[in-house]
């Protein structure tokens, strides 16, 4: 068999170079060191193997996070500030929308007006407020559409008067 001949090469050149290892003390040095160096190259090449995987998986992910990067339609931010803006002109009882994050609203309201309407007519003004806000949210890119946004109705002394 080939293999036998390269060990048998490697048996021979290992017992010329130890030549006062009696032929059994060689027979297990040459076999364990044969072994060793077996084990070593097998675990080698599982482990470099491994890396490459790993480093393969890593480069693939990084790839489909850089395209969905790319690819995401961007953050209109001038024109969410806008229909923010035209909301709060829309409407005589709203004074001011101010965006304190992503997903939460402040809005100040006309505190004599709020205060003249009834319980019914604040959670209709309230809910049309939120839609208007959502909507402008989801229009612009500002909440992906299945997030809601957090609007929170003040007086003009900021004291709460409805939240979500």
């Amino acid at each position: 068999m080939p293999g036998d001949s390269r060990v048998t090469h490697a048996y021979r050149n290992y017992a010329e170079a130890n030549p006062d290892l009696t032929p059994i003390k060689l027979a297990e040095n040459f076999s364990f060191r044969n072994g060793l160096h077996r084990f070593y190259r097998r675990t080698a090449t599982l482990i470099l193997g491994l890396a490459v995987a790993l480093l393969a998986g890593f480069l693939i992910v990084l790839s489909a996070l850089s395209f969905r990067t790319m690819t995401r339609p961007e953050i209109n931010q001038y024109a969410f500030q806008s229909s923010i803006r035209d909301i709060a002109e829309s409407r005589n009882d709203v004074q001011e929308i101010v965006w304190k994050e992503n997903d939460s609203y402040y809005v100040y309201m006309n505190a004599s007006l709020w205060e003249s309407y009834s319980t019914t007519q604040q959670d209709h003004i309230y809910q049309k407020v939120s839609a208007s806000i959502n909507d402008s949210c989801h229009a612009c890119r500002i909440l992906p559409r299945d997030d809601v946004a957090d609007v929170y109705f003040f007086d003009t002394e900021g004291s709460l008067l409805m939240e979500p």
